[in-house]
């Protein structure tokens, strides 16, 4: 008995999203040296097409996070949940490619102390 076995050539899969890796920490203030992975909620946000439509996820308690998005432009915005509950991240804009890692870093920066307030009304 003769099998002939035809051909499994796959075709080649093209990646339809492009991951994010990212960490995130706080810097500066009061005694904080070096910086220092924090909690928090981490948001993508597309600045083209449907801006409605977020994407979220959770840092782990060494910083890290991670997404696979569709192709595009997004800010990324956090919220710490510890130690400082509600802070606001420095916003980051980030282009993702399909196919592609794009590695980003979020931060809380704290003035030093001493340094000096904003004050006043905008004039």
């Amino acid at each position: 008995m003769t099998v002939a076995l035809a051909g499994c050539g796959a075709e080649p899969v093209t990646p339809s999203t492009g991951h994010v890796d990212g960490n995130i920490f706080m810097q500066g203030g009061g005694g904080i040296v070096e910086p220092t992975p924090v909690e928090a909620d981490v948001i993508a946000t597309p600045t083209t097409g449907d801006t409605s439509r977020t994407f979220s996820t959770k840092s782990a308690k060494d910083g890290s996070f991670v997404f696979d998005l569709s192709p595009g432009t997004y800010e990324l915005s956090a919220t710490m949940l510890a130690p400082n509950q509600g802070d606001q991240a420095t916003p980051v804009t980030i282009t993702v490619v399909a196919g592609a890692t794009v590695r980003v870093k979020l931060s809380f920066n704290y003035p030093a102390p001493g340094a000096p307030q904003p004050t006043g009304s905008p004039t």
